[in-house]
Protein backbone atom coordinates (compact mmCIF):
# COMPACT_ATOMS: atom_id res chain seq x y z
CA UNK A 1 0.00 0.00 0.00
CA UNK A 2 2.95 2.35 0.51
CA UNK A 3 3.12 5.22 -1.96
CA UNK A 4 -0.08 4.12 -3.68
CA UNK A 5 -2.91 6.36 -4.77
CA UNK A 6 -6.50 5.21 -5.05
CA UNK A 7 -8.39 7.22 -7.64
CA UNK A 8 -12.08 6.84 -6.98
CA UNK A 9 -15.08 7.82 -9.08
CA UNK A 10 -18.77 7.55 -8.24
CA UNK A 11 -21.18 7.26 -11.16
CA UNK A 12 -24.49 9.10 -10.99
CA UNK A 13 -26.34 5.82 -11.42
CA UNK A 14 -25.01 4.66 -8.07
CA UNK A 15 -22.39 2.28 -9.42
CA UNK A 16 -19.04 2.82 -7.74
CA UNK A 17 -15.95 2.58 -9.94
CA UNK A 18 -12.58 2.43 -8.21
CA UNK A 19 -9.40 2.90 -10.19
CA UNK A 20 -6.09 2.18 -8.50
CA UNK A 21 -2.83 3.80 -9.52
CA UNK A 22 0.63 4.45 -8.12
CA UNK A 23 2.84 7.52 -8.23
CA UNK A 24 6.32 7.52 -9.82
CA UNK A 25 8.06 7.20 -6.42
CA UNK A 26 6.17 4.03 -5.46
CA UNK A 27 8.31 1.07 -4.35
CA UNK A 28 8.75 -1.80 -6.77
CA UNK A 29 6.39 -4.13 -4.89
CA UNK A 30 3.57 -1.62 -5.40
CA UNK A 31 4.42 -1.11 -9.07
CA UNK A 32 4.35 -4.86 -9.63
CA UNK A 33 0.78 -5.03 -8.29
CA UNK A 34 -0.58 -1.80 -9.76
CA UNK A 35 0.01 -1.21 -13.45
CA UNK A 36 -1.22 2.37 -13.82
CA UNK A 37 1.08 5.27 -12.91
CA UNK A 38 -0.04 8.86 -12.39
CA UNK A 39 2.06 11.93 -11.68
CA UNK A 40 0.18 14.50 -9.62
CA UNK A 41 2.50 17.24 -10.83
CA UNK A 42 1.40 16.80 -14.43
CA UNK A 43 -1.91 14.92 -14.26
CA UNK A 44 -3.78 16.99 -11.64
CA UNK A 45 -6.08 18.78 -14.10
CA UNK A 46 -7.13 15.57 -15.81
CA UNK A 47 -7.68 13.78 -12.50
CA UNK A 48 -9.92 16.55 -11.14
CA UNK A 49 -12.07 16.38 -14.28
CA UNK A 50 -12.38 12.60 -14.31
CA UNK A 51 -12.86 11.77 -10.62
CA UNK A 52 -15.17 12.97 -7.89
CA UNK A 53 -13.03 11.65 -5.04
CA UNK A 54 -9.34 10.88 -4.76
CA UNK A 55 -7.94 8.89 -1.84
CA UNK A 56 -4.22 8.94 -1.16
CA UNK A 57 -2.62 6.00 0.63
CA UNK A 58 0.98 6.90 1.53
CA UNK A 59 1.43 8.93 -1.62
CA UNK A 60 4.90 10.46 -1.85
CA UNK A 61 3.69 13.50 -3.80
CA UNK A 62 2.01 16.61 -2.43
CA UNK A 63 -1.42 17.29 -3.91
CA UNK A 64 -1.42 20.54 -5.93
CA UNK A 65 -4.14 23.15 -5.25
CA UNK A 66 -5.76 22.63 -8.66
CA UNK A 67 -6.54 19.08 -7.54
CA UNK A 68 -7.68 19.41 -3.91
CA UNK A 69 -9.58 22.66 -4.59
CA UNK A 70 -11.68 21.06 -7.34
CA UNK A 71 -12.07 17.47 -6.13
CA UNK A 72 -12.70 15.80 -2.79
CA UNK A 73 -9.19 14.65 -1.82
CA UNK A 74 -8.60 12.49 1.23
CA UNK A 75 -5.45 11.06 2.75
CA UNK A 76 -4.79 7.93 4.78
CA UNK A 77 -1.84 8.85 7.01
CA UNK A 78 0.03 6.26 9.14
CA UNK A 79 0.18 8.62 12.10
CA UNK A 80 -2.14 9.98 14.77
CA UNK A 81 -2.91 13.58 13.78
CA UNK A 82 -2.05 16.09 14.99
CA UNK A 83 0.53 14.42 17.27
CA UNK A 84 2.52 12.62 14.58
CA UNK A 85 2.14 14.44 11.29
CA UNK A 86 4.72 14.14 8.55
CA UNK A 87 7.48 11.62 7.89
CA UNK A 88 7.82 8.25 9.66
CA UNK A 89 5.25 8.79 12.45
CA UNK A 90 6.11 5.54 14.25
CA UNK A 91 9.69 6.74 14.77
CA UNK A 92 8.56 9.75 16.77
CA UNK A 93 6.04 7.70 18.70
CA UNK A 94 8.86 5.49 19.96
CA UNK A 95 11.32 8.35 20.53
CA UNK A 96 9.02 10.80 22.29
CA UNK A 97 6.14 8.69 23.56
CA UNK A 98 3.67 10.34 21.18
CA UNK A 99 0.47 8.67 20.02
CA UNK A 100 0.70 6.69 16.79
CA UNK A 101 -1.88 5.01 14.61
CA UNK A 102 -3.76 6.03 11.47
CA UNK A 103 -5.65 9.14 10.46
CA UNK A 104 -7.99 9.75 7.56
CA UNK A 105 -8.26 13.44 6.77
CA UNK A 106 -9.21 15.95 4.11
CA UNK A 107 -6.23 17.20 2.10
CA UNK A 108 -5.50 20.91 2.26
CA UNK A 109 -2.40 22.96 1.47
CA UNK A 110 -0.34 21.68 4.39
CA UNK A 111 1.25 18.32 5.14
CA UNK A 112 -1.05 15.90 7.00
CA UNK A 113 -3.07 18.85 8.17
CA UNK A 114 -6.68 18.86 6.98
CA UNK A 115 -9.92 18.19 8.82
CA UNK A 116 -10.06 14.76 10.42
CA UNK A 117 -12.57 12.14 9.29
CA UNK A 118 -11.39 9.22 11.39
CA UNK A 119 -8.37 8.15 13.42
CA UNK A 120 -7.39 5.02 15.31
CA UNK A 121 -4.63 4.81 17.89
CA UNK A 122 -2.26 1.83 17.74
CA UNK A 123 -0.46 1.13 21.02
CA UNK A 124 3.33 1.14 20.98
CA UNK A 125 5.06 -1.51 23.08
CA UNK A 126 8.45 -1.41 24.77
CA UNK A 127 9.63 -4.19 22.45
CA UNK A 128 8.54 -2.49 19.24
CA UNK A 129 10.98 -1.45 16.56
CA UNK A 130 10.06 1.01 13.85
CA UNK A 131 9.28 -1.94 11.60
CA UNK A 132 7.03 -3.90 13.95
CA UNK A 133 5.02 -0.83 14.95
CA UNK A 134 4.66 0.34 11.35
CA UNK A 135 3.44 -3.10 10.25
CA UNK A 136 0.72 -3.07 12.92
CA UNK A 137 -0.37 0.36 11.71
CA UNK A 138 -0.60 -1.00 8.16
CA UNK A 139 -2.80 -3.86 9.40
CA UNK A 140 -5.17 -1.36 11.01
CA UNK A 141 -5.24 0.72 7.83
CA UNK A 142 -6.04 -2.31 5.68
CA UNK A 143 -8.91 -3.28 7.96
CA UNK A 144 -10.25 0.26 7.95
CA UNK A 145 -10.11 0.50 4.15
CA UNK A 146 -11.96 -2.79 3.76
CA UNK A 147 -14.76 -1.62 6.05
CA UNK A 148 -15.04 2.05 5.11
CA UNK A 149 -13.84 2.82 1.58
CA UNK A 150 -17.24 2.56 -0.13
CA UNK A 151 -18.85 4.67 2.59
CA UNK A 152 -16.18 7.34 2.16
CA UNK A 153 -16.50 7.29 -1.64
CA UNK A 154 -20.24 7.80 -1.29
CA UNK A 155 -19.62 10.91 0.77
CA UNK A 156 -21.03 9.36 3.93
CA UNK A 157 -18.63 11.02 6.34
CA UNK A 158 -18.15 14.14 8.39
CA UNK A 159 -14.88 15.88 9.20
CA UNK A 160 -13.82 18.07 12.10
CA UNK A 161 -10.88 20.50 12.12
CA UNK A 162 -7.77 19.86 14.16
CA UNK A 163 -7.98 21.90 17.36
CA UNK A 164 -4.21 22.41 17.40
CA UNK A 165 -1.30 22.20 14.98
CA UNK A 166 0.44 19.37 16.88
CA UNK A 167 3.81 18.14 15.64
CA UNK A 168 5.11 18.14 12.09
CA UNK A 169 8.16 15.96 11.46
CA UNK A 170 10.14 16.39 8.26
CA UNK A 171 12.60 14.12 6.50
CA UNK A 172 15.44 16.33 7.74
CA UNK A 173 14.38 15.63 11.34
CA UNK A 174 14.69 11.91 10.68
CA UNK A 175 18.09 12.31 9.02
CA UNK A 176 19.33 14.21 12.07
CA UNK A 177 18.24 11.39 14.38
CA UNK A 178 20.20 8.90 12.29
CA UNK A 179 23.54 10.52 13.13
CA UNK A 180 24.93 8.90 16.29
CA UNK A 181 27.48 10.74 18.40
CA UNK A 182 29.94 8.33 20.04
CA UNK A 183 30.55 10.89 22.78
CA UNK A 184 26.90 11.48 23.64
CA UNK A 185 25.95 10.74 27.25
CA UNK A 186 22.45 9.45 27.98
CA UNK A 187 20.62 6.66 29.76
CA UNK A 188 20.49 3.16 28.28
CA UNK A 189 16.73 3.61 27.84
CA UNK A 190 17.31 6.68 25.68
CA UNK A 191 19.80 4.83 23.47
CA UNK A 192 17.55 1.78 23.34
CA UNK A 193 14.55 3.82 22.23
CA UNK A 194 16.55 5.65 19.61
CA UNK A 195 18.05 2.52 18.09
CA UNK A 196 14.76 0.62 17.97
CA UNK A 197 13.02 3.68 16.54
CA UNK A 198 15.55 3.66 13.68
CA UNK A 199 15.65 -0.11 13.11
CA UNK A 200 13.75 -1.30 10.04
CA UNK A 201 14.79 -4.38 8.09
CA UNK A 202 16.20 -3.49 4.68
CA UNK A 203 17.09 0.10 5.63
CA UNK A 204 20.39 1.51 6.82
CA UNK A 205 19.35 4.30 9.17
CA UNK A 206 21.33 4.85 12.38
CA UNK A 207 25.08 5.26 11.94
CA UNK A 208 28.23 6.68 13.48
CA UNK A 209 31.40 7.83 11.76
CA UNK A 210 34.51 5.80 12.51
CA UNK A 211 37.08 8.40 13.71
CA UNK A 212 39.99 6.44 12.23
CA UNK A 213 38.73 5.89 8.69
CA UNK A 214 35.97 8.48 8.40
CA UNK A 215 33.62 5.78 7.14
CA UNK A 216 30.02 5.40 8.20
CA UNK A 217 29.19 2.38 10.36
CA UNK A 218 25.50 1.48 10.36
CA UNK A 219 23.80 0.20 13.50
CA UNK A 220 20.46 -1.56 13.97
CA UNK A 221 18.83 -3.28 16.91
CA UNK A 222 17.26 -6.73 17.00
CA UNK A 223 14.46 -6.95 19.58
CA UNK A 224 13.20 -10.47 20.31
CA UNK A 225 10.40 -10.57 22.94
CA UNK A 226 9.96 -13.95 24.63
CA UNK A 227 6.30 -14.72 23.88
Amino acid sequence: MAAAVLDVRVKAAGVVLIDVAHTPAAPQEVKSLVGTCIDLRTDAKGISKKYETVVSAHCKQLFPPELYENTVCLNIHPGFNPETRGWFPQVWGILYGLKVGMTVHVIDGQLDHGAIIDRIEVPAHLWDTSESLYNRILDVEATWIGSNLIRIVNGEFSAYPMIEEGNLFKKADFSEQCKLDLHEVASFRQFYDRLRALSFKGFRNAYFVDPSSGRKVYVSLNVDPDF
